[in-house]
């Protein structure tokens, strides 16, 4: 940045060429461009890193001609030279410090403005004192806002003691209501056991029966198995018998069909010749047949 051209003594001298363009300050550390227009170096170097949209200048902000940073030179020394003529004030003349210097002398400005004006010190201790007041202000307003911080936790101490006294009656009126519905949620799973008791009771006494009556059913079932076997064992024996009668009727029938085979073998045998004794064939019972002649 430029030097302020109202501390400067002999502000009609100065000429337009010892301006920045950038700052409108006086010409600080000069840099040139290529195409001889002078500017600060710190005005120009952040002129060409970046602008205000995010992107790189390439430009001389004079006449938009291409430039970049490498393109940069020192200024010419008679800029320099009228500069350094120039008579500059402390920069605590408005406060009334009657300082003057040749630019040129550059260092002595420094010294006189970091050390020996006593403007710079009144400075330094109303910077103090605000800094004492700043700070106080600070303290009491930190105390202040403690003080209402501690005033909330008050009230919400009380709030929440009045809370708790609440919550204390809601949690006995939640007590009492679980332990009534405890007691008939008790009192309605005794009746349902006692039913359910009742219900296996007759259950049961059902089964015995149901038992019982089976048992008479084997006794019965196994009485007719007694019964069948006795009737097995007697119908053996009547087949054992039955048998028995089968083979001698076979017997009787075998020797009656032998004697009846004997007697009508004898009856043919007299037929047969008392066909022969009238000339019929007994093969086709007809006179004088070739069958005859073959008998």
């Amino acid at each position: 940045m430029g030097w302020d051209i109202s501390r400067f003594v002999d502000q009609n001298e100065i000429d337009n060429e010892l301006l920045c363009a950038i700052c409108q300050g006086v010409l600080e550390n000069p840099m040139q461009t290529k195409c001889e227009h002078t500017f600060c170096h710190d005005c120009i170097t952040k002129w060409l890193s970046a602008s205000a949209d995010g992107n790189a200048n390439k430009t001389c902000p004079s006449d938009r001609r291409p430039l970049k940073a490498s393109q940069l030179t020192k200024a010419p020394r008679v800029i320099r030279s009228f500069i350094n003529r120039l008579i500059i004030r402390c920069k605590y003349y408005e406060r009334g410090c009657a300082f003057i210097i040749r630019f040129e002398n550059l260092p002595g400005l420094t010294e006189h403005e970091n050390i020996e004006c006593q403007l710079r010190k009144m400075e330094i201790i109303e910077a103090e004192k605000k800094d004492w007041e700043r700070k106080a202000i600070q303290s009491q307003l930190q105390l202040v806002a403690e003080e209402k911080e501690k005033n909330r936790f008050k009230e919400l101490y009380t709030a929440s003691q009045l809370d708790v006294a609440d919550l204390k009656k809601t949690c006995a009126s939640l007590k009492r209501e679980l332990q009534n519905k405890e007691n008939h949620e008790t009192e309605k799973a005794r009746k349902i056991a006692r039913l359910l008791g009742e219900k296996v009771r007759e259950q049961e006494e059902t089964t015995m029966k149901n038992l019982s009556q089976l048992k008479e059913q084997e006794e019965t079932t196994m009485k007719n198995l007694s019964q069948l076997k006795e009737m097995r064992s007697k119908l053996e024996t009547l087949e054992e018998v039955d048998r028995t009668l089968v083979r001698d009727n076979e017997h009787e029938e075998i020797t009656i069909e032998g004697e009846h085979e004997e007697i009508t073998i004898e009856e043919t045998v007299e037929q047969i010749d008392t066909v022969l004794g009238s000339g019929i064939c007994p093969v086709c019972l007809k006179k004088n047949s070739t069958h005859n002649k073959e008998l």
